[in-house]
């Protein structure tokens, strides 16, 4: 999950957006502080601690713009990276939320953020185990073609 999450931000990190309302910078508070607890909190106890009290600010500005696909892509990238923190069966709860979150912020807008729900959804249906535990599939991760805009 490490890689997922590493992959995640590195494609996040070159759309450089610029923020002009409360939800986008909300957006942007949501990534720097992912990027401040996964980089610079060395403490895997008070990572995992932080993310998940980032996981519920990233749910409450989802819940406040039910609109906009920004804050759902974020707080499922939140969601996924915590997964990957926490592992095991406790992990796959969080990445079936995060499934869920980057569907849904497909149907809203697939565009937003540069398509960044499509990189995450594949990344997640790679990383995951497959049936019947989990939902992971080869055939859905990044590279194929019914994981990319469009499909």
């Amino acid at each position: 999950m490490k890689m997922l999450t590493l992959a995640i931000f590195g494609a996040l990190m070159m759309v450089q957006p610029v923020y002009a309302d409360a939800v986008d910078d909300g957006v942007a508070h949501l990534q720097q502080q992912w990027a401040v607890i996964n980089y610079k909190t060395p403490d895997p106890k008070v990572q995992l601690e932080k993310m998940a009290a980032l996981a519920d600010e990233a749910d409450q500005l989802t819940a406040a713009n039910p609109n906009r696909a920004e804050p759902l892509v974020w707080s499922a990238i939140i969601k996924s990276t915590e997964a990957g923190m926490k592992g095991g069966m406790g992990a796959l709860g969080l990445a079936k939320q995060a499934r869920r979150e980057l569907e849904q912020a497909i149907k809203i807008d697939g565009k937003a953020l540069d398509g960044s729900a499509y990189t995450s959804l594949g990344s997640l249906y790679y990383q995951v185990p497959g049936g019947p535990i989990g939902f992971g599939s080869k055939k859905k991760s990044p590279g194929q073609p019914e994981t990319g805009p469009g499909h």
